[in-house]
């Protein structure tokens, strides 16, 4: 059976520019780039640009980067029988690969262009991270830098990723001062499974059409006021067709002044009748842990964007249910009696 060939990296000007000149020696049907021959901590400005099947392999290596967009998937022109932009990136472990942004309003990856090829629209384009530590600066503290992103979908039709396969797993994913995963109108499919949110301004954005499982993950909302801003809502969800199941919700900082809710369904002017709905918020736990009192503050809030609520728009139906809710427990008004809480 024949495999796609396999192109280790070569001395280059930054470790990026090493990742870029390997890719450009792939053939135009695409290949494996093998980095695991990267270690310890590289900095890097190139900006790679993928226009073929990647797949790429990380090792034991921190890549501090000011590089933006770190790694571009850049569409083709798209003739006939093409093969279409795709990347996928497979770390070690979290704690070993690990990309960081080195500035401010550094976007990790980001599509670009009319990927989905013209002459077949059944798909087959994908972005792929997997075992990978991403963060947003500030690597090991709380809070990261400001505007950071890792992965950013600008929506159709700026972005044509209909019918795609995005898909993100078993990552750590830290310190975004904007939006962890940000993703625009009709990119879809989105699988975001068993990964570790810890200290992202926001989690997850999915405006219209983008059809996200969530599952499995550890979020750990927001950081700390102390070294970065308010946190936004851990997920923003526009609607319709997303499915949020067995994730965990939690605050990062007691002191995080922050009331902005774990989950934020929001009906929009311009997606009338399912926009903010058709989701399913099912067996997930609200924990109590750091939570700090505020009776603003909601797990879960359906209101309109914008600072006056707009009672005109609807949203869609959604159904929440087998989620267990925890909030703080006031020492005078509980009492622990044989392992038993009672007032």
């Amino acid at each position: 059976m024949a495999t796609s060939p396999c192109q280790a990296v070569t001395p280059g000007p930054d470790v990026l520019a090493q990742i870029a000149s390997a890719i450009a020696a792939l053939p135009s049907t695409g290949g494996c780039v093998d980095a695991r021959g990267l270690t310890g901590v590289q900095t890097g400005k190139t900006t790679v640009v993928v226009q073929k099947p990647v797949t790429l392999l990380l090792g034991a290596v921190q890549i501090q980067t000011k590089a933006n967009p770190t790694f571009l998937i850049q569409a083709t022109s798209n003739p006939p029988n093409t093969p279409v932009s795709s990347l996928t990136v497979l770390g070690n472990d979290p704690n070993s690969s690990v990309i960081v942004a080195a500035q401010p309003n550094v976007r990790l990856f980001e599509l670009a262009g009319n990927i989905v090829p013209i002459s077949d629209y059944v798909g087959g384009e994908t972005l792929t991270i997997k075992r990978c530590g991403l963060c947003g600066g500030n690597l090991s503290g709380n809070g990261g830098l400001t505007g950071t992103v890792m992965v950013n979908a600008p929506g159709y039709p700026a972005t044509n990723f209909e019918q795609g396969l995005l898909l993100i797993e078993d990552n750590l994913i830290t310190n975004f001062g904007d939006t962890a995963l940000k993703f625009g109108p009709s990119v879809n499919f989105n699988r975001i499974h068993r990964n570790e949110f810890l200290c992202n301004n926001q989690a997850i954005y999915l405006d219209y059409n983008t059809e996200a499982s969530i599952t499995e993950n550890n979020f750990i909302m927001g950081p700390s006021p102390i070294t970065g801003p308010h946190a936004g809502p851990t997920i923003t969800v526009i609607g319709p067709m997303h499915r949020i199941v067995h994730n965990y919700f939690y605050r990062n900082a007691l002191p995080d002044p922050s009331n902005t809710p774990d989950i934020l369904l929001q009906p929009q002017a311009a997606w009338m009748s399912q926009a903010g709905g058709y989701d399913w918020i099912e067996d997930n736990r609200f924990g109590s842990e750091l939570e700090n009192l505020d009776p603003a503050r909601r797990r879960i809030k359906l209101t309109t964007p914008g600072p006056k609520p707009d009672p005109t728009l609807i949203a869609g139906p959604a159904i929440v249910r087998g989620n267990q809710f925890l909030g703080n427990l006031r020492p005078t008004d509980l009492s622990m009696r044989r392992g038993l809480w009672r007032p």
